[in-house]
């Protein structure tokens, strides 16, 4: 009986005070890498880097045409025809840089309660060659509601 006791305490607090296991607190959250690489035609002219959500196809096709002026670049992604029912896009162009060896990574993505939080880091960080490049990459994710936040 005395057993009975110890294990219904616990159950009752459950109930009284309520659990929440929908609760999602820095869950790790899958993407997709669907380009990667450095343009040479710099997307956004401005010399800052930019960060895009992209969760409708004609966003996404606007997104294309202008990142293959004059180059093709989206002959190499992984995939073009995105499922924007289910999936969305993030883009990350870092700032223009005077020299070659940079990228951008997406080297995580971070679920909290109220926000999507993407990680951005340079994982190279640049070497002597002489050409002005912007990296850039470009995941998908599942489409969320929450607020994307870019660190």
């Amino acid at each position: 009986m005395k057993y009975l006791k110890i294990m219904l305490i616990p159950l009752l607090l459950v109930l009284v005070f309520g659990y929440d296991n929908n609760e999602k607190i820095n869950q790790k959250v899958e993407f997709t890498e669907i380009g990667k690489g450095e343009l040479f035609n710099l997307y956004q002219n401005n010399g800052s880097g930019i960060n895009l959500v992209i969760d409708n196809l004609a966003d996404w096709d606007s997104f294309i045409n202008t990142i293959d002026k004059p180059n093709n670049i989206s002959a190499n992604f992984t995939e073009i025809n995105i499922d924007f029912s289910n999936f969305q896009v993030i883009a990350i162009f870092d700032q223009i840089h005077n020299n070659g060896g940079w990228s951008i990574d997406v080297t995580g993505v971070t679920e909290n309660e109220d926000s999507l939080n993407v990680n951005i880091d340079n994982l190279q960080k640049g070497d002597l060659t002489s050409i002005v490049i912007q990296p850039f990459h470009i995941v998908k994710i599942q489409k969320t509601n929450k607020e994307i936040v870019f660190e």
